[in-house]
């Protein structure tokens, strides 16, 4: 397998965001299966330290949600953010055996924050995929699923939860296909 659909939940709109957590799962559209999967929270102090943003919108946005999902977004303890990019880049490699494609909710959100942040971290570590390997779940639902939206969990804006929606979509979508 070597598509993965990816999501993170963030503290801005903006590419420089504070990311609060990944979350990961690995599919293949052509046996519609999944697999393994990832997740992980990120301290913010390291973050802003490395001038990553927060923006007062996407704090009151977070301020209106339910407790049981403000909990999960914003944990007691995160993991260092240059650690957390390692662990992620090991596990995209192992599981694609070196050559993820990775999917985003939009062409710009999800991935486009998570490169920028690999570039403050490339002392760390480096992204672990070319542009050649991004693919984008609303041009996916605009052609293929018709328009059709993701149905969620109730634990939505959970990266994980929201990964494992997504990707539930795409396959269901491909079954239906004739």
């Amino acid at each position: 397998m070597r598509d993965v659909m990816i999501d993170i939940e963030t503290l801005s709109t903006s590419r420089k965001a504070v990311v609060l957590s990944i979350g990961a799962v690995v599919f293949d559209p052509d046996t519609l299966r999944t697999g393994s999967q990832f997740y992980s929270t990120l301290r913010v102090q390291p973050q802003l330290d490395r001038g990553r943003e927060i923006t007062e919108d996407t704090l009151r946005f977070w301020i209106s949600q339910p407790k049981e999902i403000l909990q999960q977004a914003f944990p007691a303890i995160g993991k260092d953010p240059g650690l957390v990019l390692i662990d992620f880049n090991r596990f995209l490699t192992e599981e694609t055996n070196g050559r993820p494609i990775v999917w985003g909710n939009g062409s710009l959100f999800d991935i486009g924050i998570l490169e920028n942040l690999f570039e403050d971290y490339s002392d760390a570590t480096k992204l672990p995929w070319t542009f050649r390997d991004v693919m984008d779940l609303r041009t996916f639902q605009r052609f293929v699923g018709n328009g059709e939206k993701v149905t969620r969990s109730s634990s939505h804006h959970n990266s994980l939860t929201d990964a494992i929606d997504q990707t539930a979509y795409i396959l269901n979508c491909l079954r239906k296909k004739p």
